[in-house]
């Protein structure tokens, strides 16, 4: 396969949360063309699980305005790592800490447009130790306790309808539903 070749790089936009980066690029055939991405840290995304039941988050979500039922997640701060991003995300965002935590996998988030990474881990052995301690962003969410075999009804009917939620779905059956 042949690769493109990156002859230039330059930040075009940036804001204290993101930013987006334009790329002056050659394709394989020889063609120049800007090429546009977002810039964003990293993240995790933690499948809290109680006896039989998942431990999700039911906030509202600006861009869709409406509200979104989700796995905890959430950005890394300089110097955290993903385990870290993961046990702080748990906590702020449920008030829940877990026993053990294990990495299921990392996805690219939107490789066509972004370079960000998630790391999905599953957590286990849950106490609640504290009230949620939200941002501005997370005020009015709330946690719900589903069972585990209603919530792909929940997908089907188009009530979790968010993309890091239903790859990390995806990385939990791959690992505790193959025979």
């Amino acid at each position: 396969m042949e690769k493109w070749q990156k002859l230039k790089s330059e930040v075009d936009y940036q804001n204290p949360y993101f930013k987006i980066t334009k790329n002056l690029v050659e394709n394989p055939s020889g063609q120049l063309m800007d090429y546009y991405f977002f810039c964003k840290p990293d993240f995790s995304i933690v499948i809290p699980k109680i006896d039989d039941s998942f431990l999700l988050v039911d906030q509202y979500r600006n861009p869709i305005e409406r509200n979104s039922l989700e796995f905890p997640m959430g950005g890394g701060e300089k110097g955290e790592n993903p385990l870290m991003i993961a046990r702080r995300e748990l906590l702020e965002e449920t008030g829940y800490q877990a026993k053990e935590f294990q990495k299921l996998g990392q996805v690219a988030a939107a490789p066509g447009h972004s370079i960000q990474w998630s790391t999905v881990y599953l957590a286990t052995g849950l106490d609640k130790i504290a009230k949620p301690h939200l941002d501005p962003a997370e005020i009015g969410l709330k946690t719900k306790i589903i069972k585990i075999n209603e919530f792909e009804k929940l997908i089907k009917s188009g009530q979790i309808i968010d993309g890091p939620t239903l790859w990390a779905y995806t990385y939990y059956l791959l690992y505790f539903t193959q025979k």
